[in-house]
């Protein structure tokens, strides 16, 4: 994520000869360029989330530690696709951090149960 993130902000950088460190160091009174890089943030990462976990069924970290979303019949189903692209959606609106911290104080996956699409161990 962080590669794909910084791959398309030195595209942007290029196309747009635009001076990053001047932008960040002298924001105008919207802060715009805070804005705007954390909107990209989260759009290369809900791109990378959606994509990988639609196609695949999980990301390179839940591969490397056996790890799925959804079982292999759930992969299959019309609607997995859309609870992902939610679900996704959802621990990116709450910072990363809400979501995930609650489902570790609680040991289960509150959003998965919620929305019917469990983190669960490969077998």
């Amino acid at each position: 994520i962080t590669a794909a993130n910084l791959l398309c902000l030195i595209t942007l950088l290029v196309v747009t000869k635009v001076d990053l460190f001047a932008n960040l160091f002298n924001p105008n009174s919207q802060n715009v360029i805070f804005v705007s890089l954390l909107a990209m943030f989260a759009a290369i990462t809900w791109i990378y989330l959606v994509a990988n976990r639609a196609f695949l069924g999980f990301t390179a970290g839940e591969w490397v530690f056996d790890q799925r979303l959804g079982t292999p019949e759930q992969l299959t189903e019309t609607s997995y696709s859309l609870k992902v692209a939610a679900r996704s959606l959802i621990v990116i609106a709450t910072g990363f951090v809400l979501i995930p911290l609650v489902s570790t104080l609680v040991n289960r996956d509150i959003l998965g149960r919620w929305m019917g699409l469990e983190l669960v161990k490969k077998a």
